[in-house]
């Protein structure tokens, strides 16, 4: 399989993605004593955080910078982990979707980093990561397709 990052990410200054392949693996899988506790403990971290010094994180203060670099609004499009964390103090908790998907949110409110996952069997051709020209969807793991705006970033 090949992985292409795209001359519109390498111009807003990235210079890699990582990837890792995880195998035998379920969505469905319940986790482990040990893993809920660290997503509980996640999920109390976010609650308590201060959110305008969030913002001065230098991870999140990156992500903000790019995205106002390249014309997108930071009110319209915070940072994946920034989000993550509003929505749990909203609602009191971390939304709940699958194995996969709550222990990367829980990692994502340590790291500050925008976390994926995508179903490797699943990919036919090749992997690219670039910017939406037009508007297009994706299909998270277990969510219904969800629409990327144009100058989102998106993995196709």
């Amino acid at each position: 399989m090949e992985f292409y990052l795209r001359d519109s990410l390498l111009a807003l200054g990235m210079k890699a993605i990582v990837l890792a392949k995880v195998t035998n693996v379920s969505p469905e899988a319940p986790l482990t004593k040990e893993l809920e506790m660290y997503i509980t403990a996640s999920e109390e971290l976010a609650v308590n955080y201060d959110r305008d010094a969030i913002r001065s994180y230098f991870v999140i203060a990156g992500y903000r910078e790019k995205m106002q670099s390249i014309g997108q609004s930071v009110k319209k499009n915070p940072p994946t982990a920034e989000a993550l964390i509003k929505n749990i103090q909203r609602r009191g908790s971390m939304p709940r979707v699958n194995s996969i998907v709550d222990l990367y949110n829980a990692e994502a409110l340590h790291s500050f980093l925008a976390i994926g996952a995508h179903d490797y069997d699943a990919i036919t051709d090749f992997v690219e990561f670039t910017r939406a020209t037009e508007p297009t969807v994706f299909l998270p793991i277990g969510s219904n397709k969800k629409q990327v705006a144009v100058g989102g970033y998106y993995l196709s």
